[in-house]
């Protein structure tokens, strides 16, 4: 059976929904139809012209990237621009790029943070800044009988809530109400049609809520308190760093860890409230160091560094659903930045 891209963006879409991106963010499929037979998938952090040559070199026609090439609007598309070279031999060559980045990012479960924190070895994880409006409550009018159907199968969505509200005693139907993150209400809506064989009267609204499933940057535990010096080295390790930058190292012990994969400076006021010994993640600038103010510790391990692990995690959400094509993770070390030891 052939295999097409719209087959894969699905598999990635209900992992990661779009609707989890930031506003800022390019997610979704950038360059290629979503009917192409697939041939073939590279997972990369960044598309660069070196990816684009693997992919060529190993028959496939899509790359699943985390970064997106096209971020900034393109006034142009011709040779000579960084950007537009990769995207001209990539359409040149029937190559596909799609792009899963903050939704990745965002996802509580297999996310680019729960990655980064088994790496670590933090337990007891939960989200630092959970993200607003991804809920909604969905009502139907059933009977009791078709409800106690569905529900079995309602259930495998884990909605944040349900119950069903029974009529009045000369009434034969009722109303079931859920609480299901936004991206599922199709799904549900499927399964209420589907099973009673009807089209029920449904109403969606709304709800000012937070996802506990969803948001940036993660919060967890070492088994075990350790010294800041033992944590880093931990950190070196672990992640193969080369070099972490640190402020002040202003606590005895490490035992609780904020982290944020990325760019996660917008996140200390999160890891404060937290609690955190120390935050580890990226891109943090000079006077961005001070504001830790000997109450936190913050750890910048590199761009670069706090992200790769999302090579192999996006290659084996796809490869969980699909074998009737190579998958392969990148060789290219596409970090931009040197360091001289």
């Amino acid at each position: 059976m052939q295999t097409k891209i719209q087959d894969v963006i699905r598999v990635l879409s209900s992992h990661a929904p779009l609707s989890w991106q930031e506003d800022y963010d390019n997610c979704g499929l950038l360059v290629g139809d979503h009917q192409t037979v697939i041939t073939g998938i590279m997972t990369c952090l960044d598309v660069t012209l070196e990816v684009i040559n693997e992919t060529i070199q190993n028959g496939a026609n899509l790359i699943v990237s985390h970064h997106p090439i096209i971020f900034k609007p393109l006034k142009k598309l011709s040779q000579g621009g960084f950007v537009e070279n990769i995207l001209l031999k990539a359409i040149k060559n029937d190559i596909a790029i799609y792009v899963i980045h903050t939704n990745l990012d965002n996802a509580y479960h297999r996310g680019i943070n729960e990655t980064l924190a088994k790496i670590i070895g933090l337990n007891n994880r939960s989200i630092l800044q959970e993200k607003p409006g991804l809920l909604s409550q969905l009502q139907c009018v059933l009977s009791e009988n078709e409800a106690n159907t569905i529900l079995p199968q309602i259930n495998l969505l884990k909605p944040h809530s349900i119950y069903y509200q029974a009529g009045m005693a000369n009434m034969s139907e009722g109303k079931l109400s859920m609480v299901l993150l936004n991206h599922q209400l199709s799904e549900a809506c499927h399964i209420i049609d589907s099973s009673t064989g009807k089209t029920p009267f449904k109403e969606i609204t709304g709800v000012k809520n937070t996802s506990h499933l969803v948001g940036a940057g993660m919060v967890g535990y070492l088994d075990q308190p350790m010294t800041p010096l033992d944590f880093l080295d931990l950190l070196k390790n672990n992640l193969s760093l080369k070099v972490i930058k640190h402020t002040f190292l202003c606590k005895d012990k490490i035992h609780k860890v904020a982290i944020c994969g990325g760019s996660g400076s917008f996140l200390l006021p999160d890891a404060l409230q937290a609690q955190a010994d120390i935050f580890v993640t990226s891109d943090y600038k000079y006077h961005q160091f001070q504001e830790a103010n000997n109450k936190i510790i913050i750890a910048d391990i590199g761009h670069y560094e706090s992200e790769v692990c999302a090579v192999n995690l996006i290659k084996q959400i796809i490869s969980e659903k699909f074998t009737n094509f190579a998958i392969r993770s990148t060789t290219v070390v596409t970090n931009p930045v040197y360091y001289h030891q």
